[in-house]
Formats: structure tokens, C-alpha cells, sequence
């Protein structure tokens, strides 16, 4: 069976099926997974410690999402 078969097949399975079958496959890549997970501790690790430090700045959330608002709609 080749991936398009594949793909055709576990599309026919119920929505409950292919959760399941997804959920397997995830289960099989755990050590990338992982890896990626680590990579993202470290990465917010790291922008704490910026934050602290006074080497990032902060600004509140709305304020953030405004300005991207603002020059999407330019």
C-alpha cells in the first residue's frame, strides 16, 4: 500500500478512528517529540530570563494584538 491508499483509507474511518490512529502515530515520533518539546522549554527558559534581565521588552497582550490589527489592515 502506498501513502495515497493510505491516505484514502484512514480518511473512510470514523472521526473516533482516526483520533485513535493519529494519536498512535504521534506516539511513535515521541523521541522528535521530545526533542522539540525540550527546545521549546529552553527557548521560553531563555525569554524569561530576557524578561528579567530587562532585555526584552513587555507589552500587554491586547496592546500586541492591536498593532498586528492595525498593520494587517493597511
Amino acid at each position: 500500500m502506498n501513502l495515497d491508499e493510505l491516505k484514502k483509507n484512514a480518511l473512510s474511518l470514523s472521526e473516533n478512528e482516526r483520533a485513535r490512529l493519529v494519536h498512535y502515530l504521534l506516539s511513535t515520533l515521541d523521541n522528535s517529540m521530545d526533542s522539540c518539546e525540550n527546545d521549546w522549554i529552553k527557548l521560553a527558559s531563555q525569554r524569561y530570563q530576557d524578561i528579567r534581565e530587562g532585555k526584552l521588552k513587555v507589552i500587554p497582550a491586547e496592546e500586541a494584538f492591536n498593532s498586528i490589527r492595525n498593520k494587517l489592515s493597511k
